[in-house]
């Protein structure tokens, strides 16, 4: 028998078959789900002919091949990988000419071309083309395993019939769901492109925008890897779908795929098992078959890459697709970018002004004291940070002094001391270098008890405080949980600590001129008094009141200071005056002369001093 090409003449059907196939169609019709169309299909298929074995074939746009979609009475394993070109064997025949066949014994016809053992018992075969508006979406395919069932005529208008109504659910169907997917891209670039503005948290915006991905691609697994310019490599960022922990990760550059990846700016499909990148992104060693690299690019920036994870051995991805995935990762590293430069914008700005806000308060303290006292109060209330502590470095002992403390006990001011390189804070000195250390307890350096005191802080954070490259003391922050200080904090904290050396020279400068002014005003006070025996003791003994007085009222250091200094100065008027010249006769010319010389006094001695005016006032 030879082979038979068969118009489908769709007048020659009874009536009960039209009114049969009417109620198919409709329910073809109201069905938008492809798989849900094929059953159908292939149910009402083995019902209208007497068949064993059925297969769908649909045709693959984007590969421009025929495949199985789905099938009956065949195994499963025999028709996996198997695929037509649209112009070979009989399914490549059928589809390219649209025209239906009948091969009444398929081995021996010139037509087929065997491509799996799902032909091998196969005697005789029936094809339809499915078709909408004159176009071919594929193949419904019958056989049979014996030459007892023949197929006529009457099958092939029969099943051509209900291979156009498939073909208008088909063609809906697919249309749905490229308008379904469409939607989902389109509300995928736009939740995506919106979501900086609503987190400022960049780990947060990174697990909003992997979520967002799950609702488009159907992989198990995702992560962002940020390029990390200093250390040239990349480092974890956010995952989704990981049963562990990928914090530590990073990957290199120079990995192959990575590296094809970021070099020409392509989407990279990683298959390759033994690829250590893959084995970094797999939660076990049977986890992940194929992991999806994609580059992401800020203009000519390079801002990380993006990874989609698979356990299908298998993955196909279209032209539309990838162009699509290139440009949803563009607007995801834009988006990243954003968020980085804000953030920074909005910290530096936090940063500007906390520093403003405590040199600003700084600027009218000048006793050392109260210099490094608010310093710890500011840093414990600005920053994540539980106990702040200054420790200055004595020239003479060698050692690192307590000279202030926000959370340890104040009696330990100017008596707790540390060798340089004991402890964390003495290998800050030491080597004049930055430590964080997370898990301080854990640390072999950690001095756990200061004398009976149990030191229970957890992590650590100390700068040196160097003026040039002098050492001047050390700042140190810590926290009773573990903590994670952040590159800003870290930031925030080092600044502080450059500030402070500035402070302390400045505070040092203060006390020596301090001392110079009170042994040049006590040189005054004592000539006033070697002039005139009988006040001997005067100034010294105002002085003493006002501290008592300064005191009792609360008053500031710096404020105390210039009121004593006021106090040894306020009879300086009367240097060259002995007071028994008040007794002498003439008073008015002498008031003269003396107010005459009260204004020699303040141009000569006091105004070269550059006093402070509550001084000059009193």
């Amino acid at each position: 028998m030879k082979t038979k090409i068969v118009k489908g003449d769709l007048q020659n059907v009874d009536l009960d078959f039209a009114k049969k196939i009417i109620e198919i169609s409709q329910t073809l019709i109201s069905t938008l789900n492809l798989n849900d169309v094929i059953k159908i299909l292939i149910k009402q298929s083995r019902e209208i002919i007497l068949c064993e074995k059925i297969i769908v074939w649909l045709y693959d746009e984007e590969e421009k091949v025929l495949y199985p979609h789905s099938f009956s009475g065949i195994k499963e394993a025999s028709l996996e990988q198997v695929t037509y070109k649209a112009d070979e064997s009989i399914v490549g025949w059928v589809f390219s000419n649209k025209k239906a066949l009948i091969e009444p014994n398929i081995q021996k016809s010139t037509l087929f071309v065997r491509k799996s053992e799902f032909s091998d018992d196969i005697y005789n075969v029936m094809c339809v083309p499915i078709t909408f508006k004159d176009n071919a979406l594929g193949i419904l395919y019958a056989a049979n395993k014996t030459k007892h069932f023949d197929f006529t005529s009457e099958n092939v208008n029969h099943l051509t019939l209900l291979a156009n109504y498939s073909a208008i659910a088909i063609y809906n169907s697919r249309l749905y769901n490229k308008l379904d997917a469409d939607t989902h891209r389109i509300k995928g670039l736009y939740e995506i492109s919106s979501s900086h503005m609503q987190e400022e948290n960049l780990t947060v915006l990174l697990e909003k925008m992997l979520l967002i991905l799950t609702n488009i691609f159907d992989f198990s697994k995702f992560s962002i890897f940020l390029f990390d310019s200093n250390a040239f490599h990349l480092k974890f960022a956010a995952s989704l779908g990981y049963s562990k922990e990928l914090l530590d990760e990073i990957l290199f550059i120079e990995d192959d795929f990575i590296q094809d990846a970021i070099e020409n700016n392509k989407m990279i499909i990683c298959n390759d098992l033994e690829n250590h990148c893959i084995k970094k992104l797999q939660d076990d060693e049977n986890d992940l078959n194929s992991v999806i690299i994609m580059p992401m690019y800020a203009d000519t920036t390079l801002i990380g890459i993006l990874t989609m994870g698979t356990n299908d051995e298998v993955v196909k991805i279209d032209s539309s697709t990838e162009e699509y995935l290139m440009t949803l990762t563009n607007q995801m590293s834009v988006v990243i970018q954003n968020n980085i430069f804000y953030n920074t914008a909005r910290f530096q700005i936090q940063e500007f002004q906390l520093l403003r806000k405590i040199f600003k308060n700084l600027q009218n303290s000048l006793s050392l004291t109260e210099v490094l006292n608010k310093i710890c109060i500011f840093v414990t209330e600005q920053l994540a940070i539980d106990t702040c502590s200054i420790l200055l470095y004595d020239d003479k002992t060698e050692l690192l002094v307590l000279k202030a403390t926000k959370g340890f006990p104040q009696s330990w001011v100017d008596f707790e001391t540390m060798k340089i390189g004991d402890g964390l804070i003495g290998w800050c000195a030491k080597y004049k270098e930055e430590l964080i250390v997370k898990y301080a307890q854990k640390d072999p350096r950690f001095v756990h008890r200061i004398g009976d005191y149990e030191d229970k802080n957890e992590s650590f954070l100390g700068n040196p405080i160097l003026y040039k490259t002098k050492l001047i003391g050390v700042l140190i922050g810590q926290t009773l949980k573990p903590h994670d200080f952040i590159p800003n904090e870290v930031h925030t904290f080092g600044l502080i600590a450059d500030e402070i050396s500035l402070f302390i020279e400045k505070a040092k400068l203060f006390n020596e001129l301090k001392d110079m002014y009170t042994k040049v005003i006590r040189i005054f006070s004592d000539i006033i008094e070697l002039q005139n025996p009988e006040i001997s003791g005067h100034c010294d003994r105002v002085a003493r009141y006002s501290d008592i007085i300064t005191k009792a009222m609360n008053l500031e250091d710096s404020i105390s200071e210039q009121i004593r200094i006021a106090a040894y100065l306020h009879d300086i008027d009367k240097l060259g005056l002995k007071l028994s010249d008040l007794k002498k006769s003439g008073k008015f010319s002498f008031e003269k002369d003396y107010i005459k010389k009260k204004e020699i006094v303040f141009d000569k001695l006091i105004d070269p001093f550059n006093l402070p005016v509550l001084v000059k006032s009193a």
